[in-house]
This record gives C-alpha cells, structure tokens and sequence, in this order.
C-alpha cells in the first residue's frame, strides 16, 4: 500500500492514512467485542456513523423480505402486529450456522445495496464515514474500505459483556459459535484492536487511531 507502519502500542497497530480525501473505515468484531462503543467513539470525535446492524433492521419491515423471511422461518418470529421481530429472529437463526446462512441469504443482498448506497451519500458530507459492521469479513466487502479496524478480546470477556446485556451464557456461546473467529478477521485487517482492558483503554486507543485517520 505504500504506507509507513507506526507502532504507537505494542496492543494496537497503525498504518498512516491519507489526509487530503475522504476516509471510509470499517469497524468490525464479533458480537461482545466492543465495536460499537468503538464507533461511538469516532461518531463523537466528528466521524459520520453508518450502523449495519440498524439498516438490517430497517429493511426486515420491507414487504418481499418479511415474506421471504416468514417463508423460510415460519409465523413464529412474528409479533401481535404483524412485524418481523427481532429478538424471535435471533433466537431462530443463531441455533446453528445453517439457519444464519439462510438469514443471510435473503437479507443480505439488499442491505449490502443499501449500505452501499449510505457510504456514498455521507462520504459526500463527512472527510471520515465509519461503518459499524460485524459481517464486513464474510460479506466479502474489506476493499470497501481504505482502512479496517477488527476489535479482539478473550471469548470469556465477550460472554460476560453479553450476560451483561441481558444474553444469557448459552445463548452467547451461540452466537458467537456462529460468528467468524477472531484470527481469520485480523489476516483483513490494518489495524487490530486488543478490547480486553476497561472502557477508557478502548477509548485511549481509539483516540490514536482516529488521530491517524481523523480529518487533519
């Protein structure tokens, strides 16, 4: 790439990006990471914020999907008004990867058009857009971006962070039992993020990553 390496952390590797044009990084992880607080973070600082996650959720209520989605899963992940629920989805498709394979299968060629479509637009009002995205690895979209940033911590931090939120301990083993692992995620990634210490070291190293990326 012709980029000078700077080791600013022995946990956090940095790859000097360019000031003079738009930055558009990914933020990826496993569920439990801290991926999401990580782009928060960046959101604070100036950066423009695109959340996978909400785009999914939005495009479920869309007819063609909720019909295919109810095809292929049944009434039960319905609610009393009619709409796909997210929660009964989830419960659904994170048993096993044959069942998330099929998820993704009908909702992923349409958000990956919308997601496009949203890089674009805020690329146009931002000198930095960050996407928030656990599947950039596995939708095979890397050279979407000119920089990507995978978060890493032990599976156990990530169970507890998820207990925390109200997932119970085996349904957080499932769910990352279905996700990526970590080491396939950091052979596509420009810099790697170790999350294992507290909410202020992932700010710190945050910070030192939005100063190299970051607007000038």
């Amino acid at each position: 790439m012709g980029s000078n390496v700077v080791r600013c952390s022995p946990l956090v590797v940095f790859i000097s990006c360019a000031k003079d044009r738009v930055m558009v990084v990914g933020i990826t992880g496993t569920i439990g990471s801290g991926k999401t607080t990580l782009a928060g973070f960046f959101k604070e600082w100036g950066a423009a914020l695109i959340e996978a996650d909400r785009i999914g959720w939005e495009i479920l209520d869309r007819l063609e999907i909720r019909e295919a989605l109810i095809s292929e899963f049944g009434q039960t992940i319905v609610n009393e008004a009619g709409c796909v629920d997210r929660r009964l989805l989830g419960e659904r498709v994170f048993q096993g990867r044959d069942q998330l394979e099929k998820l993704n299968r009908i909702v992923h060629p349409t958000l990956l058009k919308e997601l496009k479509k949203a890089i674009d637009l805020r690329a146009k009002e931002s000198k930095i857009v960050v996407v928030d995205a656990a599947l950039i690895v596995e939708w095979g979209i890397a050279d979407w971006f000119d920089k990507l940033i995978v978060l890493t911590c032990p599976e156990s931090l990530k169970v507890g962070r998820l207990v925390e939120d109200g997932i119970s301990e085996d349904a957080a083993r499932r769910r990352l039992a279905c996700q990526l692992k970590d080491e396939e995620r950091k052979r596509f990634a420009d810099f790697v993020v170790d999350n294992s210490g507290d909410l202020e070291d992932l700010r710190k190293k945050g910070r030192e990553l939005f100063s190299v990326c970051g607007p000038a």
